[in-house]
C-alpha cells in the first residue's frame, strides 16, 4: 500500500539540484501562493537545537541575544513584496522558552542597521510568525494561539504537539525554506500541497466519465501539482534518499505514490544562501544584499547542527 516509485525518483533526483545550482524559478501563483521562513540556520545563524530541556535555557540566552543580517532582513522583504503581507509567514520549530527568544531576535536591531529590527525591514507581519513545538506529526486543522498574554496580533503558537506539515494545513502554506530535511518533509506529504494534490486526483478520478469536468480537473490536478515549492537552505544540500521518504510516509500514514514522489522532487530548490533564494524566485538581488561582508546563514559557516 505505502509503494515508493524508485525508478521516478531516480530519475528526477538530480533536477532539483540542477535548478539550485542555475537558480531557475520556483513556481508560483501571485497573490495566493503562500510563503513560509524557517528561522534557525536560515534567518538565525543559530545552530544549536533545543530538542534536549537542559539545553534550551542557554540556547533561548544565545537568541535573544542575536541580531539577523541586513542581507537576509532585506531578502526577506523581497519576497514579502513578491507573496504580499497577508501570505508571508515565519514557520519555526522551538519550545516556548526559545520562541519568546526568538519573538525578541526579530525584534533586535540588524547586523550593518543599528536603528531597524529584522521586521521592520522584511515587512512580515507579527501574526504570520507562527512556532510549532515539532517538525513532523499531528494533524489539521491546528489551533493557533497567541503567545504573548492579550496580544492577538502578535506572534502565534500551535495548540498541542504538531509539526509543521499539519500548520502549513491549517494555513495553506505552499512554498518553504527551510534547512531541514525533515520538515520538508512533512511540509510537502502532511501539509496542504499534498492534500490539494490528493483532492484534485480524487475530482479527476469521479468526473472521468464527463469531459468537460475531466479536463477542468485535469488542469486543476497539474495546477496544484507545480505550484509549490520546497527550498532547501544552507551548505549542506540534497534531496532525501529514497528510503528516508519512504520511512516518513509510512509514519505519517501517507501513500508515496509516483505522481507524489516526482512532483515532490520537481518542486525541490537547493539554496547555499540569500543570493540563490531571490534568483530561484526570479528576483535580482539589490547592491546591499550583494555584499559579500555580510554574510546569512547558510552562507557563515559550514559544520554544526540546527534549530529549526
Amino acid at each position: 500500500s505505502h509503494h515508493l516509485c524508485k525508478s521516478t525518483m531516480a530519475d528526477q533526483q538530480q533536477l532539483p539540484q540542477q535548478r539550485g545550482q542555475n537558480q531557475l524559478r520556483v513556481r508560483l501563483i501571485p497573490g495566493k501562493s503562500r510563503l513560509a521562513i524557517d528561522v534557525g540556520n536560515v534567518i538565525s545563524e543559530e545552530r544549536d537545537t533545543d530538542d534536549c530541556i537542559a539545553v534550551s535555557k542557554d540556547l533561548a540566552e544565545r537568541q535573544s541575544q542575536a541580531r539577523a543580517t541586513r542581507k537576509c532582513a532585506e531578502s526577506c522583504r523581497m519576497l514579502v513584496r513578491l507573496f504580499g503581507k497577508e501570505n508571508t509567514f515565519i514557520l519555526s520549530k522551538c519550545r516556548h522558552r526559545v520562541q519568546l527568544a526568538t519573538w525578541q531576535f526579530l525584534n533586535n536591531p540588524v547586523l550593518g542597521d543599528d536603528r531597524r529590527s529584522f521586521l521592520e525591514i522584511s515587512g512580515i507581519l507579527p501574526r504570520n510568525i507562527v512556532f510549532s513545538s515539532k517538525r513532523s506529526g499531528g494533524s489539521a486543522p491546528v489551533r493557533l494561539i497567541p503567545l504573548l498574554d492579550g496580544e492577538r496580533n502578535g506572534p502565534r503558537t500551535a495548540s498541542g504537539p504538531v509539526g509543521k506539515g499539519s500548520v502549513a494545513a491549517t494555513l495553506g502554506l505552499t512554498h518553504l525554506i527551510d534547512d531541514r530535511i525533515d520538515c520538508l518533509l512533512s511540509f510537502f506529504w502532511e501539509g496542504h500541497v499534498w492534500a490539494e494534490m490528493e483532492k484534485s486526483a480524487l475530482q479527476l478520478t469521479k468526473r472521468k466519465t464527463k469531459k468537460r469536468m475531466s479536463k477542468r480537473a485535469e488542469k486543476q490536478l497539474d495546477k496544484s501539482s507545480s505550484s509549490f515549492g520546497l527550498i532547501h537552505f544552507g551548505p549542506e544540500l540534497g534531496l532525501p534518499s529514497v528510503e528516508a521518504i519512504e520511512t516518513f510516509t509510512v509514519k505519517a500514514g501517507k501513500e508515496a505514490s509516483a505522481m507524489g514522489v516526482a512532483s515532490f522532487s520537481e518542486n525541490w530548490t537547493s539554496c547555499h544562501g540569500w543570493d540563490q533564494v531571490l534568483l530561484a524566485f526570479g528576483l535580482q538581488p539589490t547592491a546591499a544584499e550583494k555584499d559579500d561582508s555580510i554574510t546569512s546563514a547558510g552562507e557563515a559557516r559550514d559544520t554544526g547542527e540546527t534549530y529549526d
